[in-house]
């Protein structure tokens, strides 16, 4: 168990000091925002669920109110504990040889499974879903009333992490079908089983809005961003991306170990003493973990797929070995043990260049620093700040800066900027407070054709007063023009 945590350990300081990373402004200004008053959902709008940068902004008072310490030392804890359940729970039930291969997986691929994005949604969803899985894998039939009540406590709080975690409500319906029809359950005891899952599901969703209203009366807000946007399915259709070619054979040849430990499955002597049951479990949480992928892909989203790799990855390598022992050396099999060993020799690459030679670089959040020391130079001292368009790229000069945006923080994304609500109430709130001065970045994310009326609104008001180069870009300062009158939206 110590080597679980050292490995833990490892992987946690490597993604924090030596790795390049990424800290998204949801973790970042939007906790700091929060935490001077602006209220989620009325002042601060995204399709994101809330408990998360909530997390974080809960956190915040450990480390001096630095949202950034906040969500750094959240990532090196996930990724600690999910490392441990991993390596703990594989030497429990597979033995040591797929501990000791799962645990060479997590260490070669946490960096291109998504363990770079620095305490995202998908990481923390992650730890659930394994979590979930292994209640699921639990089979102890006099205690299937706390499995249910306990499994829907843990599905409630990751669909407030992440909405796609919902699926796991399905899995354990599929559960529950196959216990009826292998008659383990009578009709009445699965509707009993089903009701209390359910009902633990809704207690910490019910309670967050029960609170959101009791405390900022902002339940119509929550809504709003939470199923009404849902409901609209813009991101589907304005947000879609599928994965590049190159990513994915790169990620079929990472889960090549899937062929083998498939294979078990219809191989009666081929296992290393995993049950063929929980075999199929592990398959289909890594298939609900894919399909985080859906609508738009980004390598972040694998790490949700990350701790069922490593498992599957882990007990398949220790089924190959268990079965050359058993009857000798086939060529078929020796051919894949060359995959971990290709894995050690990426490890060893991968973390002594990294030791060698740092890049603790941090996207969204450190690049931005060069950028920020230009503009404190050319704008005003005082008065909130506004970016346009904004997006997760540039988000954390709020935080970096020190400047508040107008209160109605949102990004100008497509699947945002097609509601006209939204534009209508960024445009009054900047109205409200006369915003002095907007950034204007190079109009990416398609505003020309989604948000016209918001550029026409920034040129009739603003006026450009300087530039500042960065990454290529030039970013234009803009300050309110004091001869032009506009009308008060109320």
């Amino acid at each position: 168990m110590l080597s679980a945590l050292a490995a833990g350990a490892l992987i946690g300081y490597a993604h924090l000091y030596l790795f390049p990373s990424e800290l998204n402004p949801n973790l970042v200004t939007q906790p700091y925002l929060i935490d001077r008053g602006f209220i989620l959902y009325r002042d601060l709008g995204d399709q994101k669920p809330p408990l998360l940068l909530l997390l974080v902004t809960w956190l915040m008072p450990l480390f001096q109110g630095d949202p950034v310490t906040a969500a750094r030392t959240l990532h090196f804890s996930v990724i600690i504990l999910l490392i441990f359940l991993i390596i703990s729970w594989v030497y429990w039930k597979a033995g040591l040889w797929a501990a000791f291969f799962s645990g060479l997986f997590v260490l070669t691929w946490s960096q291109f499974l998504g363990l770079w994005a620095t305490a995202y949604y998908d990481l923390v969803t992650s730890l659930f879903f394994l979590l979930f899985f292994l209640l699921m894998s639990w089979s102890n039939p006099g205690n299937q009333t706390l499995k249910a009540l306990s499994g829907g406590l843990l599905v409630g709080i990751a669909v407030l992490i992440k909405q796609q975690a919902i699926i796991l409500i399905f899995i354990y319906i599929i559960g529950l079908v196959v216990e009826l029809l292998a008659q383990q359950l009578s009709p009445r005891k699965s509707a009993f089983l089903l009701a209390a899952f359910l009902g633990s599901f809704l207690v910490p969703i019910l309670v967050f809005l029960i609170a959101s209203q009791f405390r900022s009366n902002t339940f119509n807000e929550t809504v709003f961003w939470n199923f009404t946007l849902l409901l609209q399915n813009s991101f589907s259709s304005l947000g879609a991306l599928v994965i590049p070619p190159a990513q994915f054979f790169r990620t079929l040849q990472i889960l090549i170990l899937l062929i083998p430990f498939a294979a078990s499955l219809f191989i009666p002597d081929f296992g290393s003493g995993l049950s063929r049951n929980i075999r199929i479990w592990l398959l289909v949480f890594l298939v609900a973990a894919v399909l985080f992928q859906y609508p738009r892909y980004s390598s972040r989203h694998w790490s949700v797929v990350f701790p069922f790799a490593a498992i599957i990855s882990g007990v398949a390598c220790a089924d190959i070995i268990k079965l050359i022992k058993r009857r000798g050396v086939y060529l078929v099999l020796v051919v894949f043990l060359i995959v971990p060993a290709w894995w050690v020799y990426r490890a060893a690459n991968q973390y002594i260049s990294a030791a060698r030679h740092p890049q603790n670089v941090i996207a969204e959040y450190s690049d931005l620093f060069p950028l920020a020391e230009e503009l404190e130079k050319k704008i005003p001292l005082s008065g909130s700040l506004a970016i346009f368009p904004t997006d997760e790229a540039n988000a954390n000069l709020h935080f970096i800066l020190q400047r508040d945006p107008p209160r109605y923080f949102i990004y100008h994304y497509p699947w945002f900027m097609n509601n006209s609500s939204i534009k209508d109430s960024w445009i009054a709130a900047i109205e409200s407070e006369q915003t002095p001065v907007i950034l204007k970045f190079p109009l990416t994310w398609d505003v020309k054709i989604y948000a016209p009326e918001l550029i026409s609104y920034i040129t009739d008001n603003y006026m450009v007063i300087d530039t500042v180069e960065w990454k290529g870009q030039s970013i234009q300062i803009m300050l309110r023009n004091p001869n032009k009158y506009t009308l008060r939206i109320p």
